[in-house]
């Protein structure tokens, strides 16, 4: 929707889960197909008053979608997975202070550890 920042959704759905910004807008969709049908409903009912409908997900929608949303992950539940991932993922076992990561590829070096790379005979580009 053209009038609905991202930022301002990210904001209001912050500890949302993938599966709950997916339903959130999903939500939106179908308050936009429902508003679309109902429009083409009136419309074939010789009401021209909504001939200036477009078939789009507006703020509408989502401010409806927003009525029903929620978080289905609790505090508690994302305080374990992050205690699973420091104990599992071997990314975030890698991570320096500053939060980058030191990630160790399975074929070679991680991007910027050498130069040598950049001039390689093989590059397909040359």
């Amino acid at each position: 929707a053209p009038n609905v920042p991202l930022s301002f959704i990210a904001q209001k759905t912050e500890g949302f889960s993938g599966a709950d910004l997916a339903e959130l807008g999903q939500r939106a969709a179908k308050a936009a197909i429902r508003d679309s049908i109902a429009a083409e409903e009136l419309k074939a009912g010789g009401d021209d008053a909504m001939d200036d409908t477009t078939n789009e997900i507006t703020r509408k929608h989502f401010e409806e979608a927003f009525a029903g949303a929620r978080r289905s992950v609790g505090q508690s539940d994302l305080a374990k997975y992050d205690q699973f991932r420091k104990k599992f993922d071997p990314f975030y076992k890698n991570s320096s202070g500053d939060g980058s990561l030191n990630i160790q590829w399975p074929d070679g070096p991680a991007l910027g550890a050498t130069a040598a790379a950049a001039d390689d005979d093989d590059d397909l580009y040359a």
